[in-house]
């Protein structure tokens, strides 16, 4: 509860758990005591600590016609990385280029 108030909350140290609806709530003073309450989701996410790997047989250069076989891995993130390719800056539609 350190560094929260009546309206603002402060939260850490957070971990994917803590994942979730957030509520809060106003109460109005006696005698009504009527409140209205929010709320909101909140995500937390864990991004890779490196950019992707390329392997396979990757080599400076290839002639009109070759067929490459490479893969690219990321490292564990959350929610899961998505990956594309690109060829000079332009995306790869379906798998191919």
């Amino acid at each position: 509860m350190e560094g929260s108030d009546q309206k603002f909350v402060t939260l850490g140290p957070l971990d994917l758990r803590s994942t979730g609806m957030y509520r809060c709530e106003v109460s109005a003073e006696g005698p009504s005591f009527t409140s209205v309450d929010g709320a909101g989701r909140m995500t937390v996410v864990h991004l890779p600590k490196e950019g992707p790997q390329i392997s396979g047989k990757v080599q400076p250069e290839y002639e009109t016609g070759d067929n490459l076989a490479l893969n690219c891995t990321s490292a564990k993130s959350f929610p899961p990385a998505r990956l594309s390719w690109y060829i000079n800056d332009l995306p790869c539609a379906g798998g191919r280029c």
